[in-house]
Parts: structure tokens; sequence; C-alpha cells
């Protein structure tokens, strides 16, 4: 895991990238992403005055609670943060921790803790219990549906290089499992620097898994968010 986490960071700080086309005006466009905001930025600061902001989340739906949800490597070096935050330690280390549609940080959502805990760095994905019932941002019903090779699902998220950019839509075709990624390929190239913790999405629009690593073969790597569902059944 490792490994993966070391190639997603070389894309983004090398500034190597993979392309990928927007889709525009499409049904899939008019009927998910036109409704409402999905995709939401993170701004993060410590309590020994570490902080930083950026990469991707989303919010979900489950069991009558929304959750917020993004990449568990945002605790460390992907962010700036050293040393990284274990996830137990979170909720004593946390000075605050808000998200926010990427060009409107005035509408903020305050995370009230984290649980989900487990500091298994290979299982990519942190919940969190949020303060606020959101009004601006749409939160996603997580798929109970398998992963189908070959069938076309969809990636929310935006470069950083697009600076009016709230969320995009790329067209993706799942490959197949390794180990406990879901491994996904891209129809074109696409810079992926800012997509931690982004959503992928099936044709009606439930999210079936968060983006955590990418490739130069066109290809990127998720987990499964059933994963997730665990975690919150875990707490209940």
């Amino acid at each position: 895991m490792g490994k993966i986490i070391y190639s997603f960071l070389l894309i983004i700080l090398t500034g190597n990238f993979i392309y990928a086309e927007n889709i525009k005006n499409t049904d899939f466009e008019k009927k998910v992403l036109k409704r409402k905001q999905i995709l939401l930025t993170n701004e993060m600061e410590y309590k020994d005055g570490q902080s930083s902001s950026g990469a991707s989340a989303f919010l979900i739906h489950y069991n009558g609670e929304i959750y917020a949800v993004t990449a568990k490597h945002l605790l460390g070096k992907a962010m700036g943060i050293v040393p990284e935050v274990l996830p137990s330690n979170f909720n004593s280390e946390i000075k605050e921790w808000t998200l926010f549609r990427r060009y409107s940080p005035n509408e903020k959502l305050t995370v009230k803790k984290l649980i989900s805990e487990d500091n298994n760095m290979s299982n990519d994905v942190i919940l969190f219990q949020i303060n606020e019932i959101p009004r601006k941002t749409h939160p996603l019903k997580v798929s109970t549906e398998k992963l189908i090779e070959n069938k076309k699902y969809y990636l929310i998220g935006c470069p950083y290089k697009e600076t009016t950019c709230n969320q995009n839509i790329y067209r993706i075709s799942y490959k197949e499992k390794q180990h406990n990624m879901e491994i996904f390929t891209l129809e074109s190239k696409l810079e992926l620097s800012g997509f931690s913790g982004a959503p992928i999405v099936d044709e009606k629009g439930d999210v079936v898994s968060i983006l955590v690593a990418g490739w130069a073969n066109n290809t990127i790597g998720s987990i499964d968010l059933r994963t997730v569902l665990k975690n919150i059944e875990q707490i209940k």
C-alpha cells in the first residue's frame, strides 16, 4: 500500500498527469451533476499549529445519518502534516476540520469528530460526523451493488489548475480488484492533483468507491465504500 500511495503522491508533486474528458451536456450530468453540489474540499488546523487545505471529500447518507468521507492519507505527508496524525489520535489533536465547496469557503461544514479510528493505513478511508445538516451539498447514497468488470462509472472531481471548477465528471470503467483496491481505467488522461478523496459513482449517482491512488498508465485506485458501511456498523 505504501507504494500505491507513493505513486499517487509522485503524480501530485512532480506535475505528471493523466488526461480525461470532462463530460458536459449529457443526461447523466443534467440528472446528477447539475442537480446539487457533491464535491467538497478540506481545510484543517491542528492544535500543534499545523494546517493545510485541499484535496476532495463528499457526504454520504446512511441509516438516517449524514457522514463526511475523505482519504485517510490526508492525515499525513500528502497534506504536509508531519508527523502523520494517527486516526486514533485525531479527535484529541484536531483543532478544526471544515468542508466546503471549492470556491465557496464561507459556506463551511464543520467536522464534529472522526468515527473510523482504524490506524491501518491500507484502509485509506476516514469517516466524520458533521455538526450541521447541509443545505447546498447533496449527500450520496452508497451503492450496495457489485462492481462489474468493464462497466462505465463516473469520477467526480476538480484538477487544481481549473481555478473556476466546482465539480467535473469523468467517464471511467471498472477493471479489477487488487488486494483491497478497486482499479478503474480512465477513458482519457486526467491531471489528478486534488482528487484524493473524490467519489466514484454509478449511473444512478450512487457512490461506489473513493479515489485514493493514481498511476501514469491511465488507471486509478479506489476503496469500495462498503468498507465505509462496515465501519459505520461498528459504531452503531
